[in-house]
């Protein structure tokens, strides 16, 4: 080499590198770039610490480096780089493998039908797979249509945090097709419907940013996949299908917009009395609803005063208790006479006057609610008198309005034509009317109802209602998803949130779901225990925190990717 490494690298390079035997090829390519770094410093003295911090050392040099050659590519270039190196990888059981592909293959996959974009394929091929890169080994060194390449090492799709995300979006989009291919077959017995949005949207997204064609298409076909041909048709179809009923909703809309601009010209030939009648009574229903909307809002304040008096109060009960066995325990201790347990003592008091203090500000709290709940409950029962006084005042303008036009079906001196009109239009704001009181009707309906159930709770029944299945599907979904990408953490949190909204609601005598959609038509069982238990374990946590999952995870119909994990987890923490 024509050098030698100072100590300080020599130690801090074997330190990073470990004993983990996947770390040799990319200590062999931090070294390489070491090296090359202290020639472009300009080669004097010995390989110094600084050179080997300045190519990322061993845990960001692969990136930094697939960075730089990435930036030496056009935009569009970039793009073609990113298309081949999503066709040289493949994610198997959530591992993202190596797939070896030739090269007439990567011009498929890549559209590159003329010979200036194989061109531009084979110099990308070529400046990745150079000496003194190294990101590609090929099987030969002239490149033709049956040349092999592949990534030198899967060290490198872990390590290259574009080429990591890279395989995630690849990972998506097959999902994205496999769900597409399977509607298609069922298609064509009618077991489902065409696509639409959102997932119609989504798809065609994705096929027009990357680029999707019967080469990439044919990576993930199996025997049972349609040819993507007939994929093809079904897009095309689903897609001509869906601007067809935009476009007759759009009719309608039209058409229900030019008859109320009809009703709206005759409206203005009404009479003027029976027009003034009708204005007092949309007064009347514009006094009706902004007063409905003031007693929902003070309804909304009720229900959300009623949630927070349940919570203080239950936590003022966990206060009351914890501060009852602390008692019990300093009395005991006070009793015991026993010298060691002086510290403990003193502890313990402290302990009781803290609980203390707390139990105060909950009831405290609790005696504010209870304050505000009452002028709530005041002025709700204001507004509903006040909403019944209006209706009564409504309902007799509108038997005036009807007595009108009784009085006008034969007016003196008007042909039977324009009687007619006149009969027909002010029958028509009648009709209007009635519908709009029977609804607002029924509105206040549910507010009484809904006003005396919070007047009048049940004793011991929960207030508020249990997670909605949508909320317990969705921390579900978004755990499993982020458990598949590794990210135990975050897994870890999503799901301990699921299994939150699953035992509320099943306390509430709801059922769980069997099984919940991931994406697409790719259903995965509701087994929340197994998923933490093995999150928790990747995530180190103690038997204290792996143990209750492990046991939940015993009556759990485990999936098949998981049981080999979840026996790990047993024998960790029986």
């Amino acid at each position: 080499m024509g050098t030698t490494p100072s100590p300080a690298l020599v130690q801090q390079v074997l330190n990073d590198a470990g004993d983990d035997p996947d770390q040799l090829p990319v200590l062999q390519h931090v070294l390489l770039r070491t090296y090359r770094e202290w020639e472009r410093a300009g080669g004097g003295g010995r390989l110094e610490l600084a050179h080997y911090t300045a190519v990322g050392e061993i845990e960001r040099a692969l990136d930094v480096h697939g960075n730089e050659i990435l930036a030496e590519l056009s935009e569009s270039a970039q793009k073609t780089a990113a298309t081949l190196f999503r066709s040289l990888t493949v994610a198997q059981g959530g591992v993202a493998l190596r797939r070896p592909r030739r090269l007439q293959q990567l011009y498929d996959v890549a559209g590159a039908a003329t010979p200036d974009a194989r061109r531009e394929v084979d110099d990308i091929v070529r400046l990745f797979s150079r000496g003194d890169n190294s990101f590609l080994m090929l099987s030969s060194r002239e490149l033709t249509p049956t040349t092999v390449a592949d990534i030198t090492h899967e060290s490198l799709i872990r390590k290259w945090k574009k080429l990591e995300g890279w395989v995630r979006e690849e990972t998506r989009s097959a999902e994205w097709y496999a769900d597409l291919s399977r509607d298609v077959v069922r298609y064509r017995s009618r077991e489902v419907s065409l696509w639409q949005d959102p997932e119609l949207a989504g798809v065609q997204r994705r096929r027009a940013d990357e680029g999707w064609n019967e080469a990439w298409a044919n990576q993930y076909r199996r025997d049972q996949d349609p040819e993507f041909a007939e994929t093809l048709r079904f897009l095309d179809e689903s897609a001509a299908t869906q601007a067809d009923r935009i476009r007759r909703e759009q009719e309608s809309r039209d058409r229900e917009l030019e008859q109320a601009r009809a009703l709206a010209r005759a409206r203005r030939t009404q009479y003027a009395v029976a027009m003034g009648l009708l204005l007092v009574v949309g007064v009347a229903a514009v006094i009706l609803f902004f007063n409905y909307r003031e007693l929902n809002a003070r309804t909304e304040e009720a229900r959300r005063a009623t949630e927070q008096y349940s919570k203080v109060l239950a936590d003022n009960e966990a206060t009351r208790s914890r501060l009852a066995a602390q008692e019990a325990e300093l009395e005991k201790l006070k009793q015991s006479g026993n010298p060691a347990d002086r510290q403990r003592l003193a502890e313990l008091q402290r302990e009781v006057e803290a609980t203390r203090l707390q139990a105060k500000g909950s009831e405290d709290e609790l005696t504010k609610i209870r304050a505000g709940q009452k002028q709530t409950d005041s002025d709700r029962s204001g507004l509903l008198t006040r909403i019944d006084a209006l209706q009564k005042e409504r309902d007799q303008l509108r038997q005036q309005v009807n007595a009108y036009s009784v009085q006008q079906a034969q007016p003196k001196g008007s042909t039977p034509t324009a009687n007619d009109e006149r009969m027909t239009v002010l029958q028509k704001q009648l009709e209007d009317e009635r519908r709009t009181s029977a609804t607002q009707l029924e509105e206040l309906t549910r507010l009484r109802n809904e006003n005396a159930s919070l007047r009048n709770p049940k004793s011991g029944a929960a207030v508020t209602p249990p997670p909605s299945a949508q909320e317990l599907t969705k921390a579900y979904v978004d755990g499993v998803r982020s458990f598949e990408l590794k990210d135990f953490k975050a897994a870890t949190v999503s799901l301990a949130v699921a299994l939150t909204f699953h035992l509320a609601r099943t306390s509430a005598g709801q059922a769980a779901p069997k099984e919940v959609r991931l994406s697409g038509t790719r259903f995965v069982p509701f087994t929340p225990y197994s998923y933490l238990a093995v999150a928790a374990l990747e995530t180190k946590q103690s038997c204290d925190v792996v143990a209750p999952f492990v046991t939940g995870a015993a009556n759990e119909a485990t999936p098949a990717d998981l049981r080999s994990r979840l026996a790990d987890a047993r024998k960790a923490c029986p």
